[in-house]
């Protein structure tokens, strides 16, 4: 697989949103199915994983400005399809409706892998403190899985990723959850 082959085409990425469309974006719940103390509205959850993909790509000295505009604006796809799913973790695409072309440059594949990782720790972080019930102890659990995973695997490109994730992990006060494999 070639770097232009993992490289995220943003001209791809679903409608073009209005700005009424967007300005709804605290009002349109980001939880799926998990039941939660309170909701966690799109807008919270994007302005989040936006600064988390920040303290990550900071850490590794990485030029955060497309990565910053790329993670608040992943979700907005939420805006049709009436919320996003913690089960549904990808920064490649978005589903539904096709969006005008962009004259944006495609992000690297290492910025995709700090975008993908900080959606996930927004969402440990925030079940953790407002999930309630078996089923979002569950879901934490897959979570913290799907992280690992995803640490291993991109830290075999990007070996800098791991000991940026877990500092911004110790900072988001969520505990290890990066496993020593």
């Amino acid at each position: 697989m070639t770097e232009k082959d993992t490289v995220t085409n943003l001209a791809e990425k679903g409608p073009r949103l209005k700005i009424n469309d967007i300005l709804r974006a605290p009002f349109v719940t980001a939880v799926g199915s998990v039941q939660t103390v309170r909701p966690f509205n799109l807008a919270e959850r994007a302005f989040s994983v936006c600064m988390v993909a920040r303290d990550i790509a900071r850490r590794i000295g990485h030029d955060d400005t497309r990565l910053m505009k790329y993670a608040l604006d992943k979700d907005l796809d939420a805006m049709f399809t009436g919320g996003t799913s913690f089960d549904s973790h990808s920064t490649h695409g978005y589903r539904g409706k096709s969006r005008e072309p962009s004259r944006e440059t495609p992000l690297s594949s290492r910025e995709c892998a700090i975008v993908e990782l900080a959606s996930t720790m927004v969402d440990i972080g925030f079940l953790n403190v407002q999930g309630l019930g078996r089923h979002a102890a569950d879901t934490v659990d897959q979570l913290i899985d799907t992280l690992n995973n995803r640490v291993g695997l991109f830290s075999s490109s990007y070996p800098e990723l791991s000991d940026a994730v877990g500092a911004t992990i110790a900072e988001m006060d969520l505990g290890n959850y990066i496993s020593e494999s």
